[in-house]
This record gives structure tokens, C-alpha cells and sequence, in this order.
């Protein structure tokens, strides 16, 4: 093409999204008048879930506002009226290229902010920051899925601050925390006397997070009742407060997180099918700490200077036998039980020496058989010792 892209055609949206990934491209044109298959507005849509930094410009028949708009509505960069002028296609074309690299520099620069605080180098860890770095700019709805321990709500703050909304709050809601009969009031507000024990007006979590980002950590957890609210909420951005009958609009990035199998729920009945797909526009699946064991010195290297300076300890060795021990744990907390262990060690460290003692030497403790069997000695010597010294009352030779 004279305006210098390198162009590669598909004849409909199926075979397009087959091969988008695999050649990697800069931009984007969709007619929308597909005849065949998956429609111009589908394939947009396809194209912007998967992939959030992409550059689409929709090609709509002249005159056809309705279409324009919802092709705008679903992200496209630009439209442009069919049949189209090469020149005007080829310079809308080139800024959507030219806005695609400086979205793609300040993609660098998200993931280099969320190496800091989401560590690990492993292939999974690399794969839930470049995640990150791709929903970040947008609005789109995410649901982090992973066990407790894992890092959802770390996860969730991640994509916040990446966001343009990071001078706005951060709200995060544990739904599991909160009692049934008052999770509809703590999340939409309510107003004075709504319900008993109601004093004052209250403008409730989701509307306190209005210009940054709202989670709903253990939505596994929220009551049926509450739940087509919530749709309502994701589908039209208004809530309710309790005791009104008045609307209000609310601009929130909303985040939620479970560790349970909301597809599991849904057919067991006590989670909606319509709230589920609605949650699961773009899923981060968190993985455990046990699946990526190569990461554990790596969180403990990031972890310890915060331990130290909460407790107020210096540490300068680090003893094999506590590095032994960490390796071989399965870790079914996660990062979570990973610091925990951490901060005992912290907590009873003397002499700058991180060591293994009595007092974290419990059934969970289970060493190597070589660091086992040296700690079993060495603490039978100290006790054999103690009792022979008060024996002679201190007497030696």
C-alpha cells in the first residue's frame, strides 16, 4: 500500500480472529457488513476482549448512525463512512497506528510498575502482569479467580494503579465479611429510617468508590437476593440506595475476586448465570504458590525487608536449613501462609540470624532428613548439656 503498511486481508471475522495473534498487528479496519459469519460489531467485540490495546476502525455503511455509535461504544478506535477514500482510510490508519505505540510504551511502563509489587518470574507470574497491563487502561469488567492466599485483592490494587482512575479510591469489599441481612445497604447505600437501626442517610461502598475502582473480593459469597441488584448495577452504572426510589450514577471501575468455581455455583443454584457471564469479561486466574516453586525465594527476598522494618529486627544471615525448609514447603496458604512463616522467623530472630528454632519447630516443620536429623541432635545435646551442668551445679573438669 503507498502510505507504507504492510496490509494482510481475511475474507470474514471467524478466520480474522483466527490469525489476529499470530500476526500481531498495529491496526485493525472491520467492515461491518460481514455477509457471512460472525458480524463486523461481533468481530469488534471479539477483538477488543481479547485483545484491550488493540486499534480497530470500524468501516460502516454511510448514513448508518446506529451502527457507528455502538461500534464506538464496544471500542473502536475510529469509524469511517463505506465505500471508504484510501486517503482518508490510510490517515486513519496511521494515527491509530501512532496512538497503538504510545499505548504500547506506557504498557511497558505498567508492567515495569506491576513487576514491583506482583513478584515472581515465573511463566505464570508473567503472564498475570502482562494480563494486567492489558486491562488496566480500560474499563473492562475483571474477575481474579484463585485460591486464598494467592493475591487477588494485590492483584486488584495492580490494575488500579495502573489505571488512569489511580487518583481515584480504591474500595475493596469482602462480601463473605459482611452480614446477609445488611450487604444490600453496606453496597448501595441507604437512607434514614430505611430500615431499623438506620439513623442517618448512607451512601454505601460502591458509591464511595465512585471515580476509581470498586472490589468485591469472595463475590462467591453474595447473597441471591443481592445479586440482580448488582446486574443492574454492571449493566447500567445506576444504583438504588435502600429506601429510595431514586437512581444515581455512579462511574466505577468494578473488580470482583473468588477463590470458589462460580461455574459450579451456577449449577448448584446459588449463583446467577447471567451475573456469571457478566462478571467473566476478562478472567485472571491467580496461580497457587505450590505451581511455581521457583518463585518462593523471590517473594521471600521482597517480603523480609518489610517484616524487619514492621518489627523492628535486622537480619544479616540466613540460615540453609530455613531456606531448605522454605523450598520444600507445598504452601496451601499461599503467599499469605508463606509471610506468615516469615514473620514468626522475624519475630523470634537473634543476632541477625534467621534459624530454624523449638518454638517454629512443629509438626509442619518438616525439614530434609539430613536437617531434620542435625536439628533433632542439636537439640538433644542443648538439653543434655543443660541437665549435666545443673547436676554439678556448674562444676566442669
Amino acid at each position: 500500500m503507498r502510505a507504507g503498511f504492510q496490509v494482510e486481508c481475511r475474507r470474514d471475522g471467524a478466520s480474522a480472529l483466527a490469525d489476529v495473534g499470530e500476526l500481531t498487528p498495529d491496526a485493525v479496519a472491520v467492515a461491518m457488513e460481514l455477509i457471512t459469519g460472525l458480524s463486523g460489531l461481533e468481530t469488534l467485540r471479539y477483538l477488543k476482549r481479547r485483545y484491550p490495546q488493540l486499534a480497530v476502525v470500524a468501516l460502516v455503511s454511510r448514513g448508518d448512525e446506529s451502527t457507528a455509535a455502538e461500534a464506538m461504544r464496544l471500542g473502536a478506535y475510529s469509524f469511517l463512512g463505506r465505500p471508504c477514500d484510501a486517503n482518508e482510510l490510510a490517515s486513519i490508519l496511521c494515527q491509530a497506528v501512532n496512538t497503538g505505540a504510545f499505548e504500547r510504551a506506557g504498557r511497558e511502563q505498567c508492567l515495569a510498575s506491576t513487576r514491583a509489587e506482583l513478584v515472581g518470574g515465573s511463566a505464570a507470574m508473567v503472564k498475570v502482569r502482562e494480563l494486567v497491563a492489558d486491562v488496566a487502561p480500560t474499563l473492562v469488567t475483571v474477575l481474579l479467580l484463585g485460591e486464598t492466599g494467592t493475591g487477588k485483592e494485590l492483584v486488584a490494587k495492580a490494575i488500579h494503579l495502573a489505571s488512569a482512575r489511580n487518583r481515584g479510591r480504591f474500595v475493596a469489599v469482602n462480601c463473605a465479611a459482611i452480614p446477609e441481612t445488611l450487604i444490600e445497604a453496606e453496597l448501595f447505600g441507604h437512607l434514614r429510617g430505611a430500615f431499623t437501626g438506620a439513623e442517618r442517610d448512607r451512601g454505601g461502598k460502591v458509591l464511595s468508590a465512585s471515580g476509581g475502582t470498586l472490589l468485591l473480593d469472595e463475590i462467591g459469597e453474595l447473597p441471591m437476593q443481592v445479586q440482580p441488584k448488582l446486574l443492574r448495577f454492571l449493566e447500567d452504572g445506576r444504583v438504588t440506595p435502600l429506601g429510595s426510589d431514586q437512581p444515581l450514577e455512579v462511574d466505577v471501575r468494578f473488580v470482583a475476586a473468588t477463590h470458589r468455581d462460580l461455574k459450579s455455583e451456577v449449577e448448584a443454584g446459588r449463583f446467577r448465570e447471567d451475573l456469571y457471564y457478566r462478571l467473566k469479561v476478562v478472567p485472571i486466574e491467580l496461580p497457587p504458590l505450590r505451581d511455581r516453586p521457583e518463585d518462593v525465594m523471590e517473594l521471600v527476598r521482597y517480603l523480609l525487608p518489610r517484616l524487619c522494618s514492621r518489627h523492628g529486627k535486622i537480619v544479616n544471615t540466613i540460615e540453609p536449613s530455613v531456606l531448605n525448609w522454605l523450598a520444600v514447603q507445598e504452601w496451601p496458604g499461599n503467599v499469605r501462609e508463606l509471610e506468615n512463616a516469615l514473620e514468626r522467623f522475624v519475630v523470634f530472630c537473634r543476632d541477625g540470624v534467621l534459624r530454624l528454632c523449638e518454638e517454629q519447630a512443629q509438626d509442619s516443620l518438616i525439614l530434609p532428613f539430613q536437617d531434620e536429623k542435625h536439628r533433632v541432635i542439636d537439640a538433644f545435646e542443648r538439653s543434655y548439656l543443660r541437665h549435666a551442668l545443673a547436676a554439678c551445679e556448674g562444676r566442669v573438669g
